[in-house]
Order: structure tokens, then C-alpha cells, then sequence
């Protein structure tokens, strides 16, 4: 996430550089260009966001998780569709046929950056007051990979993983790694 919100930043300042210095000439594919690699940042931001949002929720509250999610973006969507245009509108007015669009989007784009660099800080912060999150074993993490055997009490090695089956109306199984980290799996 930190790679992608810094290629933001630097394709959010490279578009303002371009729309002041460029010449007209050159412009239209000079701007694509920095807009290719702010869509890049963007590929590059959003998938682990979710990813952490999603890890650090429970299980069977992952669809809230993800809801919430999707609100925020959304939230974040509305407020900057409507500041960033306004802020162009602002800076671009002026009588036709002077330099003053260029301007406009110039800053338009450094409030981009300048909105990604507070994104970034904020990440920044957040990973360093949170623990890392120890993973759990791939052969593990999939219920296909569990075969429960007859019996009352049964414990099978699977890697670093320990599965002990409980009694009850549900024959609950416990992952328990090497890191002391629970995943509990109901079969039904």
C-alpha cells in the first residue's frame, strides 16, 4: 500500500510539473502518461487495503467488514469527486485563451497529493502502532485440508498445526500454530 500511495504522490505532482511546462504539442500524451501511472498507484493501493481491512476482521463478521469498506470508499469518493473539481473551477477561471486551465489542474493535482500524502502518513502510523498479525499455515487455512478421523479424541499433524477435535452437538476442530493463534473450524 505504501509503494502505491507513493507513486500517487509522485504521479499527482508529475501531472501538476506537466500541466504547467509541457507544450501543447506534447501535452495530451504527456498527461495520459501520468495518468497511466496514477491508475497503476491506484491497483497498487487498493488491493491491500482491502486485504488489511479484511484481516483484521473476524471471521463471521467479514461481510460487515467489508461493508464498512465499501462505505468509506465510497464517503472518500463523494467528498474529493466534489473538492477537487471545485478547487480546478476555482484556480481555472480567468478570461479565455490564458494559461489559467494549466494552473488550475496544477493544483487540482498537488491537492491530490497532497490528500494521498495524508492517506500515506496515516498508513504510515497505523503500521507502526499495530502488532504484526502471525499468518496462519496455508495447508491449514482450508477446511479440504482437514480429514477427521472416527474415534472420541484425535489429534493429527498437519505442518505446524495441531487439530483436536471436541465433543458436542457440532464436532468442532481447533487450528492451533506454533504462534499460538486459533482458527476454529465447525463441521457440520
Amino acid at each position: 500500500m505504501t509503494v502505491g500511495l507513493t507513486l500517487g504522490i509522485g504521479a499527482a505532482l508529475m501531472g501538476a510539473a506537466v500541466a504547467l511546462w509541457a507544450q501543447p504539442s506534447v501535452l495530451p500524451v504527456a498527461l495520459a502518461g501520468t495518468q497511466l501511472m496514477s491508475g497503476v498507484a491506484g491497483g497498487l493501493t487498493v488491493s491491500p487495503n482491502q486485504t488489511q481491512v479484511l484481516q483484521h476482521a473476524p471471521a463471521e463478521a467479514a461481510g460487515v467488514g467489508g461493508g464498512i469498506l465499501q462505505m468509506a470508499q465510497r464517503i472518500a469518493t463523494a467528498v474529493c469527486l466534489s473538492a477537487v473539481p471545485a478547487v480546478y473551477l476555482h484556480a481555472a477561471s480567468g478570461p479565455p485563451g490564458g494559461s489559467h486551465a494549466r494552473a488550475g489542474y496544477a493544483l487540482a493535482s498537488c491537492v491530490c497529493a497532497g490528500l494521498l500524502a495524508v492517506a500515506l502518513l496515516l498508513s504510515l502510523l497505523h503500521r507502526a502502532g499495530t502488532p504484526p498479525r502471525p499468518s496462519v499455515p496455508a495447508s491449514a487455512a482450508h477446511a479440504g485440508a482437514v480429514s477427521v478421523l472416527k474415534g472420541d479424541d484425535v489429534t493429527a499433524r498437519t505442518g505446524s498445526a495441531r487439530l483436536q477435535r471436541e465433543h458436542g452437538p457440532h464436532k468442532k476442530v481447533s487450528l492451533q500454530d506454533s504462534q499460538a493463534e486459533r482458527l476454529a473450524l465447525t463441521i457440520f
